[in-house]
């Protein structure tokens, strides 16, 4: 096998968008990770669960979740139902990229 395979990256975003954060870390991920990258964004945590769940059953599990800093109930229900998911918890872009860095590597 002479090719390189290149591993897409399945990212699941949750944030309500009052800030425009959810356009902030899209850009900054897409930037990063060129065309590596798929990203689901949900405004809702049910969805957000419901798609983790799924994707888990499925053998397509999400690589990473990006949670808003104030999201501590979310991550906890998330490390409980899925332990592999990597969840970054970040409020700038600094800190999203320290994180995703560490967590996708």
């Amino acid at each position: 096998m002479t090719g390189l395979l290149i591993k897409k990256y399945h990212v699941a975003i949750l944030e309500n968008d009052e800030h425009g954060f959810v356009n902030k870390v899209v850009e900054a991920l897409k930037s990063w990770y060129s065309d590596r990258i798929v990203i689901h964004t949900f405004d809702d945590t049910h969805d957000l669960f419901e798609a983790v769940n799924i994707n888990k059953a499925t053998n397509k599990p999400f690589d990473m979740a990006v949670l808003g800093a104030e999201k501590m109930a979310e991550r906890m229900v998330l490390q409980h139902s899925n332990p592999a998911l990597k969840i970054v918890m970040c409020q700038d872009e600094t800190g999203l990229k320290r994180d995703c860095l560490s967590a996708l590597l």
